[in-house]
């Protein structure tokens, strides 16, 4: 479940990326962003594994599928 401050982190790191003129500098914050809103309580997780995860359930609608 997203926390209220997982998504008030999350639109502090989008604002940054806004305001930037480096792209660079504005495709590291939007990941930031994203990291912000999608890890868990534990830092152990990695932030691809888990945006991974999440993105397998949005595409595939069948769950041995997934997996893949």
């Amino acid at each position: 479940m997203i926390t209220g401050f997982r998504i008030a982190n999350a639109l502090g790191w989008l604002t940054r990326a806004r305001q930037t003129a480096d792209y660079s500098e504005r495709l590291l914050f939007n990941f930031t962003a994203i990291e912000a809103l999608l890890s868990e309580k534990s830092s152990f997780v990695p932030v691809s594994e888990t945006i991974a995860r999440f993105v397998s359930v949005i595409f595939s609608k069948d769950i041995d599928s997934r997996f893949r």
